[in-house]
């Protein structure tokens, strides 16, 4: 059961990131060529991105919220196939690893960008 609502999770997740990268991309004079048009969907989208902030915070809430469910639910289902030691012996193996690599790996990542004062 748990499996099936972090694939619907998942699922629900990237549509709606979907979503998201659709409605950033919009060439707004080619939306409003085909609202000109009398387009039905063009004209549904416009009025949908009238207010664009609430648009897109719905969008991105209900994808955190799916991200959030879907790793709780993956959380659980991993303590109880290895146990709570185990789970907590592995991960804290995996946190050590990233804390001391972090350092060697941060300089180089961050060379790529350059901070304008």
């Amino acid at each position: 059961m748990d499996i099936a609502v972090i694939l619907c999770c998942w699922i629900v997740s990237f549509v709606f990131a979907g979503i998201e990268a659709g409605l950033l991309s919009i060439d707004p004079v080619r939306l409003r060529h085909h609202v000109k048009q009398n387009r039905p969907a063009a004209v549904r989208l416009n009025r949908l991105l009238n207010r664009p902030e609430r648009l897109l915070v719905t969008v991105l809430l209900v994808t955190n919220l799916a991200d959030i469910l879907a790793l709780l639910l993956l959380t659980r289902r991993l303590v109880w196939i290895l146990g709570s030691a185990d789970f907590l012996r592995r991960c804290s193996l995996r946190f050590r690893f990233i804390f001391l690599c972090w350092p060697f790996f941060r300089n180089h990542f961050f060379a790529g960008f350059r901070f304008e004062r």
